[in-house]
């Protein structure tokens, strides 16, 4: 992914405008100064909580800013495992059959898509009771989250 921002940087001639900061999403955020109007989460799904806490505690969303997280949308609490494993890969494959064995895919193990699952519909129930938070949820892909701060 990193080789791939890269590129896109280059190829957009935006390199002098934008800095790739590398490492474990908790310590760099520890490590960033200043305000931000638009930060991105797409993480490990049991950090996002962890994530948003650190941006809120350490002001790094201006005050006008927004928070945009990536598989915002979870299944349905009746879904089996199995029918887990077949909506997330028609998830990660946007949309696209996914040709292949699923189990030879680490996103797709059922422990894992579990884990994230459960992450991140206690994530999503913290940002709604947030008293400090607004939020919305766009059903594109996986979903897109957008989260802001109360007037």
């Amino acid at each position: 992914m990193i080789a791939v921002a890269l590129d896109a940087f280059t190829k957009h001639e935006v390199t002098d405008r934008v800095k790739l900061i590398e490492g474990p999403a908790a310590e760099t955020l520890q490590s960033i100064r200043g305000e931000f109007d638009i930060i991105f989460i797409d993480a490990d799904k049991t950090g996002y909580k962890n994530y948003l806490n650190i941006i809120l505690e350490r002001g790094l969303l201006s005050k006008n800013g927004i928070i945009i997280t990536d598989n915002s949308i979870v299944p349905l609490s009746t879904h089996t495992q199995a029918n887990l494993v077949q909506w997330l890969m028609l998830v990660l494959s946007r949309g696209t059959v996914a040709i292949g064995d699923p189990s030879k895919n680490p996103y797709s193990t059922p422990g894992r898509l579990q884990s994230s699952t459960q992450a991140m519909k206690e994530f999503n129930a913290y940002v709604v009771q947030h008293p400090k938070l607004e939020t919305v949820v766009l059903p594109l892909f996986d979903g897109i989250g957008l989260i802001r701060l109360k007037d």
